[in-house]
């Protein structure tokens, strides 16, 4: 398998973990942004900028999911023409 193909894959696994384990991660990590590799949180912030510098500071490679964890009500207000 080429190596593009198992970077994709590990992406989706890593993504899943997350997916998978959600709850306990929003509850630990509430609205931070974290970076996870491997089944473990590599990095935590309140920007996203900040999370993928760490993250590929300590992985060495770009693609690792970042997603945001959220806990409890949010409003989100803009806008609209």
């Amino acid at each position: 398998m080429s190596q593009k193909k198992n970077e994709a894959n590990s992406f989706w696994q890593n993504r899943q973990w997350v997916l998978e384990h959600y709850n306990e991660l929003a509850s630990k990590y509430a609205d931070k942004w974290i970076a996870a590799v491997k089944g473990k949180v590599i990095a935590s912030g309140n920007s996203i900028n900040e999370v993928e510098k760490i993250a590929e500071k300590i992985f060495g490679k770009k693609h690792i999911p970042i997603m945001f964890m959220e806990k409890g009500v949010h409003i989100y207000h803009g806008t609209f023409s």
